[in-house]
């Protein structure tokens, strides 16, 4: 019975995922920021982080609980948690939380994340996995901020939607290298406390 509810817990995580990213390509979100029409809403981390978890957790609903759907979703839960933190801690403060919590910002923003992380405790999804497994969640991460920096870096600041480069070029290092660390701690978190201890 468990295991079923799980993987209807990850089938609604996927509908909500794919339902609000074809909103936004659609041009029919309700969102005032962060949402752009088209392809290029996969310039933001949210969008980017929520279709990665939503193709975890496809992968865990058509092949079970397998070492890799396992890693997949712990990299997913990671990222969504880091979009999750960084809207809380960063985005919301900044241009404010009514903004960030409307429309698929909703979704992606705080529901997708937090059903994610529950759906993983209670899966007791890192359960076998090694705690090495927490350093691959760092790799989309590390992908994004490569392509998040080099944009800004070819187009000025009007790509620094997140206002992350204001420093200027000696902040790019020490910036990614932080957030890429925050995902891996964010993961080993995540396996800690479902279950990796265990093994």
């Amino acid at each position: 019975m468990k295991d079923k509810m799980i993987v209807i817990g990850y089938f609604i995580a996927a509908v909500m995922v794919f339902a609000s990213w074809f909103t936004m390509f659609s041009g029919h979100d309700t969102s005032s920021v962060l949402s752009i029409r088209g392809i290029r809403a996969l310039q933001y981390y949210t969008v980017d982080s929520n279709l990665f978890m939503g193709v975890a957790a496809l992968v865990y609903i058509f092949s079970g609980k397998t070492p890799f759907s396992k890693v997949l979703v712990l990299c997913g839960t990671a990222v969504v948690c880091l979009t999750f933190l960084t809207v809380v801690c960063y985005l919301g403060p900044v241009m404010g939380y009514t903004r960030m919590f409307t429309g698929s910002n909703l979704y992606m923003h705080m529901i997708v994340p937090i059903l994610s992380a529950a759906l993983l405790i209670c899966n007791a999804g890192s359960t076998g996995l090694p705690l090495s497994s927490a350093c691959l969640a760092g790799l989309p991460t590390a992908v994004y901020a490569v392509f998040y920096i080099r944009n800004v870096i070819k187009n000025g600041s009007e790509k620094d939607w997140y206002g992350l480069a204001k420093g200027g070029p000696k902040t790019y290092l020490p910036i990614c290298l932080g957030f890429i660390g925050i995902t891996i701690l964010i993961a080993a978190i995540l396996w800690l406390i479902s279950g990796g201890r265990s093994r």
